[in-house]
């Protein structure tokens, strides 16, 4: 391998490691010292180009089951955002990113995404009606690595937003 790719056989290592996450910052911290070095410079600079190029492109891809079954994915931009998966029905629900890592798991129930369980006696505003209105959520959960779940009642299903929280942190899970 050449001096100028030396950074791709560091972080190969890493990945292999049972240790993912330390063994990764190990070796960003090896290729940022060895850049230092005349022979390493030009190596240096195109992994930090590539790891810009990487934020630029970056998403978090999070997938939804319920029970043991694959119900949707979605894709949140790791700058910010939601990502919105509708026809959620009550049930045992797991939240994971795409590398297999639980986000949360737990029960949706029928006050979560039925309107009329969610908010008894309370008329669901129709579609023409709420152009500039968001439904209220019926309920809001705090999730690791900066996203928040919430959960927003319809007629006969609901549907689950995840947003990046605008200072929360997500973990780069591709």
């Amino acid at each position: 391998m050449t001096d100028d790719l030396f950074f791709i056989r560091k972080i190969a290592d890493a990945l292999r490691s049972g240790d993912r996450e330390r063994s990764l910052q190990d070796a960003f911290l090896r290729v940022q010292s060895m850049g230092t070095h005349k022979r390493y410079r030009r190596g240096r600079k195109q992994f930090m180009d590539f790891l810009q190029a990487v934020r630029e492109r970056d998403e978090i891809v999070l997938v939804v089951e319920r029970g043991c079954e694959e119900v949707g994915t979605m894709r949140i931009e790791a700058t910010g955002g939601a990502g919105r998966l509708t026809g959620i029905v009550p049930g045992h629900y797991s939240l994971c990113l795409s590398t297999g890592q639980l986000l949360w798991e737990g029960e949706i129930y029928a006050a979560d995404v039925i309107w009329s369980k969610a908010f008894p006696g309370q008329p669901l505003a129709l579609a023409a009606d709420t152009e500039d209105m968001e439904k209220p959520p019926s309920r809001t959960e705090a999730l690791v690595h900066g996203l928040t779940m919430s959960l927003f009642p319809g007629v006969e299903a609901g549907e689950i937003v995840i947003r990046l929280n605008e200072m929360g942190t997500a973990h780069n899970e591709q």
